[in-house]
């Protein structure tokens, strides 16, 4: 990948994006949907503004909706642009016709991310292996929809019991990117 990352990278997606990244359909996302390492993308408000149900784990949210969490955008975006810029034919640029629309499109879900997270209680402070997973009683009757930048180990033991729990409820455990 042309992108060296030192830090932590809040840079969120859209409901769009995970619907293309995800080849989500309205039954993906009936029942609770658990987005699994949610980070400040917008598809949690997006999907709750459109009636589903979504909650979204990420450590990061221990930090607080406000300067913690903009801040570290704002101090990371125009790296990571300029480290695209530099490598253009390395992307894809189908979603986003280049690192401009790119960059808006963060700066946007960033918005919406930090709108919602202001008042809703949807957000959880959580990390693998540790998730708040679901009982007989409340299953996620939806794929939690999860994505690791880094597949360890730890995170292959932790998918594999997601997975084997969807088959036992009928349904999909997407994972992105591999």
């Amino acid at each position: 990948m042309a992108v060296q990352l030192d830090r932590i990278v809040p840079l969120g997606r859209s409901f769009r994006e995970y619907q293309l990244m995800f080849n989500l359909t309205e039954a993906d996302l009936a029942g609770r949907v658990l987005d699994c390492g949610g980070g400040p993308a917008s598809f949690t408000a997006e999907a709750i503004a459109l009636g589903y149900s979504v909650d979204a784990v990420d450590p990061l949210y221990e930090y607080g909706w406000g300067a913690v969490l903009s801040n570290a955008f704002w101090a990371t975006v125009e790296d990571v642009m300029a480290q695209i810029d530099a490598t253009p034919d390395d992307w894809v640029w189908t979603v986003h016709t280049d690192s401009r629309a790119l960059r808006r499109q963060r700066i946007e879900v960033m918005g919406r991310f930090l709108k919602d997270y202001r008042v809703g209680d949807r957000y959880i402070t959580a990390a693998l292996p540790n998730l708040p997973l679901p009982t007989a009683a409340t299953p996620w009757r939806s794929a939690p929809i999860c994505y690791f930048s880094t597949p360890t180990c730890f995170h292959w033991n932790f998918i594999w019991h997601r997975c084997k729990s969807c088959v036992e409820w009928r349904r999909r455990c997407e994972c992105f990117p591999w």
